[in-house]
């Protein structure tokens, strides 16, 4: 029982730190019992130097810690916070910076980029910009409008949000827009017969305020 103990506090962190790392973006697909095991110890590592550097703030000596009832609590607080700050800063900095040299490398030597925790769908579409596409499966469309996120359920199977407006479809199969939603790039998951293509689209094409009429209009003038 006191060895199940010792491993929950060694990797208790790491589940901290990687949860909100998920929570915050960073999505994975599934793994084994073994691999998510050494994923939690990976993470806890990592929590080692915010988690030192709280306890010496808060005054204790890390080499001869006290182990009393307030003590632990200070303990298992630095714990958490420390696992907060390295699941966040994994997902909003640190690994944003490793895939974008990876990336460099991949394609500098085999020409393309190589995706390999996350799908194309995913990896592309939530970078924190927004998104016009259009979702056909078996030759039909079935959503139009702004990309507003994806939920995995398994590796198998996603949800897609998209905000759709009737207007949308207007404006896209009206050949007198067609300059302003040129096509940029198609997605295809063979697996469940899928199309998204993304679209370019006009600058606050999003807001409530936005007037098609009127970006023609100053387009023509320039």
């Amino acid at each position: 029982m006191e060895h199940y103990i010792q491993i929950i506090i060694m990797l208790a962190p790491g589940f901290i730190a990687k949860e909100i790392s998920r929570l915050l973006g960073y999505i994975q697909t599934q793994s084994n019992t073994l691999e998510q095991a050494l994923g939690y110890f990976l993470y806890s590592i990592f929590t080692v130097i915010p988690t030192a550097c709280m306890i010496a703030v808060f005054g204790y000596d890390i080499r001869n810690l006290p182990l009393g009832i307030l003590d632990i609590v200070v303990y298992m607080m630095t714990i958490v916070i420390s696992g907060c700050i390295i699941g966040a800063c994994w997902a909003l900095y640190f690994k944003q910076y490793i895939q974008k040299l990876a990336n460099w490398i991949t394609v500098r030597r085999f020409g393309y980029i190589y995706v390999q925790e996350k799908t194309l769908i995913d990896s592309n579409l939530m970078d924190g910009n927004e998104h016009f596409i259009e979702v056909i499966r078996n030759g039909s469309r079935i959503a139009l409008g702004k990309f507003e996120g994806i939920t995995f359920k398994d590796d198998e199977s996603y949800v897609i949000k998209v905000n759709s407006h009737p207007v949308y479809d207007e404006w896209l199969e009206n050949t007198r827009w067609e300059e302003h939603f040129q096509h940029k790039c198609m997605y295809i998951d063979a697996t469940h017969n899928i199309e998204i293509v993304e679209y370019y689209f006009p600058e606050g094409f999003f807001s409530k305020s936005f007037d098609i009429k009127k970006v023609a209009t100053s387009m023509e003038m320039e």
